[in-house]
């Protein structure tokens, strides 16, 4: 009678994560998609419904943390990322150290940041992997934190090679001071569901000097996303069109998370924010 009742619980238990496997999949692909788009509050509504299925999946720990960082949850997105260690006994994928890097960057840890991502690179079966692109792409942007300029130029550049988007030619003009490209493909897919529309704001908020124009694109993207690097780019775009109370008020949203992240925070000092 015993076995009979342990084989019906295991039917029951496992049934719904075996037959909803292509069901799960699928959502997980919509929440990547959400992420890629930066709307991060509809990625985390879509990786918290998976979870609460299939609560020791170790992407969706992953799709859950990536979304709270962007929106500024730091405390719940280091207890997903320590779930996903734990699962994966600490043998995370690249993707996972990609996102490690993010946390220990927006805590205040470059160091550890750099060291993640070295050991994201190193986890990379190949550069063709789907997820080369974003981690060899933070690196640069990690080495330019660091103040490693070379370094940082000859990633960026080889990635320029084999990608056109935007958001990785902006990583690049920032290192070089050449805006042109980027600025050409940021202003030819404004339009599209993934853009680098926050980062054109901060080009013409700042080197790029149209700040109205700025100012436009940082309102409507401030009106369909909460995260902190869009609040960070209307705060730049509020200051730069003569505007520093409104400006000040918004990199203070920013700050409120905790957030240690380095662009916010020279902004907030340019701001005259106050912050530890």
């Amino acid at each position: 009678m015993l076995y009979y009742v342990l084989v019906t619980l295991v039917i029951v238990f496992v049934r719904p994560a075996v037959a909803g496997d292509s069901s799960f999949e699928s959502r997980k692909a919509r929440a990547r998609e959400l992420l890629e788009q930066r709307d991060y509050e509809g990625a985390l509504a879509v990786a918290r419904s998976i979870h609460r299925e299939w609560m020791d999946d170790v992407v969706t720990y992953q799709l859950m943390a990536e979304a709270r960082l962007g929106l500024g949850d730091y405390a719940a997105a280091e207890s997903d990322i320590q779930w996903m260690l734990d699962l994966r006994e600490g043998k995370a994928d690249a993707r996972g150290w990609w996102l490690v890097a993010q946390f220990r960057e927006v805590t205040g840890d470059l160091e550890g940041a750099i060291e993640a991502i070295a050991t994201a690179v190193s986890r990379l079966p190949s550069r063709k992997e789907p997820d080369a692109l974003k981690v060899f792409s933070y690196a640069g942007h990690l080495y330019a934190a660091q103040g490693r300029r070379e370094q940082a130029i000859s990633i960026l550049t080889e990635l320029a090679k084999t990608s056109d988007d935007p958001r990785q030619l902006y990583l690049l003009a920032g290192v070089t001071g050449d805006y042109r490209a980027f600025e050409a493909s940021a202003r030819a897919r404004s339009g599209e569901s993934r853009n680098a529309n926050r980062e054109l704001v901060l080009y013409l908020a700042g080197p790029g000097k149209k700040p109205a124009e700025a100012l436009e694109i940082a309102q409507r993207e401030a009106t369909r996303r909460h995260d902190i690097g869009t609040l960070g780019a209307l705060a730049a775009a509020l200051a730069a069109n003569g505007k520093p109370a409104d400006a000040l008020v918004t990199i203070q949203k920013a700050l409120a998370t905790g957030t240690r992240d380095p662009e916010i925070l020279a902004l907030a000092t340019r701001l005259g924010a106050k912050h530890e």
